[in-house]
């Protein structure tokens, strides 16, 4: 690739798109929501290309519960804890950014 630039769309809060590299990058700021982008890639024949894509950005992860139930010693004690935000687990416990097991 010779040149990146979006050609619509905005990159989430934080994020850059580096036009030489066509590396998206940095630490999002939010908010939380998808921001859809067309991205132009450009090479040294000036051929272009176009193509959508949408960044999800995730609420931070956040523990909601505020207080446990108090445990005697020698007693069977089990809690839940609650939280928000972060990434849904996927079908099969796989990571969204986990590599594809082989086959």
């Amino acid at each position: 690739m010779e040149r990146g630039y979006l050609q619509a769309g905005t990159l989430p809060g934080g994020l850059t798109l580096d036009p030489e590299s066509g590396l998206i990058g940095g630490t999002s700021t939010g908010p939380a929501g998808s921001s859809p982008v067309t991205a132009l890639v450009t090479d040294v024949d000036d051929h272009r290309v176009a193509a959508e894509a949408a960044i999800e950005v995730n609420a931070a992860l956040e523990v909601t519960t505020s207080s446990l139930l108090d445990v005697v010693v020698g007693t069977a004690y089990t809690a839940t804890l609650a939280a928000t935000g972060g990434i849904t687990p996927t079908p099969g416990g796989a990571s969204p950014m986990a590599p594809c097991p082989p086959g």
